[in-house]
């Protein structure tokens, strides 16, 4: 998981500690991710301010794009909003990784 930060302009990974394995017909547990912790964190897709996750798979520039080379390559996500575009730089472990939406932390949830 990672945590994009719209004060630097930055993505860190956020540690959550998993169990190894199940046994069959476990019931489901629920994970406290200590880093979020206290943190009030919303699941709509967009944001109380407006903003919104999107990412290059959900863009694509059609073929004649690709053809003459339109994809973003190194431009995994950005968070828009009434035309502003802030793209989110990936670290470089993850980079391919496609990203996908879990919360927006809200509330002063620095």
């Amino acid at each position: 998981m990672w945590r994009f930060d719209h004060a630097t302009l930055s993505a860190r990974e956020v540690q959550i500690d998993l169990p190894t394995a199940t046994a069959a017909g476990e019931e489901v547990e629920t994970i406290v991710v200590e880093a979020l912790r206290g943190q009030r964190i919303v699941t709509d897709a967009r944001a109380p301010d407006g903003y919104q996750l999107r990412s290059s798979n959900e863009s694509r520039p059609g073929v004649i794009g690709d053809i003459f080379g339109m994809r973003r390559y190194g431009q995994p996500a950005a968070i828009v909003n009434r035309g502003r575009v802030i793209s989110i730089e990936i670290p470089p472990a993850n980079r391919y990784d496609t990203p996908a939406f879990v919360g927006w932390i809200v509330g002063g949830g620095g």
